[in-house]
């Protein structure tokens, strides 16, 4: 009897395989995630860029109130907000933008095109 089921168990045991994805189906799914996370990383690129176009105009639209009476002074202080909002922009798009999301969607087109390339390329022995 204590032959007889560890033979069942063995057959069961046997029976049962589990299949690995093959490389090539693994390849095609990092290239799938790739593609994803680099179409997240272009909206995520164009909804920045497109909050600091706005933030843009509403601050230097708010700041026309500042030169209403048109005088050397009001426009000097005008020409300095402006300024200010200027800079907080580019320093924003540079750290955000230029330092962050560029690299990472680089990073990811990188990665997408070279796995890309080395399917292109035939064996040697072809």
């Amino acid at each position: 009897m204590g032959n007889g089921g560890s033979e069942r168990g063995r057959e069961s045991v046997e029976s049962v395989k589990i299949e690995a994805p093959s490389r090539k189906s693994m390849r095609e799914m990092k290239t799938r995630a790739g593609l994803i996370l680099c179409y997240i990383a272009i909206g995520l690129v164009g909804l920045v860029s497109l909050i600091m176009v706005m933030y843009f105009f509403f601050a230097t639209h708010s700041l026309k109130s500042l030169a209403q009476p048109l005088t050397q002074d009001s426009l000097q202080i005008y020409k300095e907000a402006r300024s200010a909002v200027v800079d907080d922009i580019t320093r924003i798009g540079d750290r955000l933008l230029g330092n962050v999301l560029l690299p990472v969607l680089t990073l990811l087109l990188g990665y997408i095109f070279g796995s890309r390339e080395e399917r292109a390329e035939p064996k040697e022995g072809d």
